[in-house]
């Protein structure tokens, strides 16, 4: 059970199933968590998570694979749709 939410970034596609991708870095008691969901109109989402034992690289691994999807050399180029930064995010988190 994550403890925080630190990161969120939401991305979508120009595609017929409009495919989207949220990627979120997520505080744990034993550490970090980088879990992703790709889905698509009319589509089962794929959750995948990693985790990192510290912040630096987590950071480090969100940072990479949201840059990896939004690269402007993809077959398939993601857009931001939503963004909220660790601020925005502080918000929502209870305690």
């Amino acid at each position: 059970m994550p403890v925080a939410v630190i990161k969120q970034v939401e991305l979508e596609a120009n595609s017929a199933l409009g495919a989207r991708y949220l990627l979120r870095l997520l505080e744990l008691r034993e550490g970090y968590a980088i879990e992703r969901v790709a889905s698509a109109r009319g589509r089962k989402p794929q959750v995948e998570a990693w985790f990192r034992w510290d912040r630096q690289s987590a950071d480090k691994t969100f940072a990479k694979i949201a840059r990896s999807k939004t690269r402007p050399d993809r077959q398939r180029r993601y857009y931001p749709v939503c963004f909220l930064p660790e601020q925005q995010l502080s918000l929502f988190v209870e305690g």
